[in-house]
């Protein structure tokens, strides 16, 4: 259901963030999903270059508009 919303913020943010999209029924989503604490699927997180959490929203991909202005901020 959310990936409209998160191919629509790929080509929004296309050259200043990298999109990835995880399968959290293999191993590497799994570590990740705990890693991030992420309980509900969708589970959305931002994270800059040094790897800190700026960002986590589950249930639904967060607004395009807030995604951007985190972005452009940093």
């Amino acid at each position: 259901m959310a990936k409209p919303d998160v191919d629509r913020l790929e080509k929004k943010l296309k050259g200043k963030v990298q999109v990835i999209r995880l399968n959290i029924a293999n191993e590497f989503g799994k570590q990740l999903k705990s890693k991030f604490n992420v309980r509900i699927v969708p589970g959305f997180v931002l994270v800059n270059t040094e790897g800190k959490e700026i960002l986590k929203r589950t249930g639904k991909v967060p607004s395009l508009e807030k995604i951007v202005e985190l972005v452009d901020s940093k």
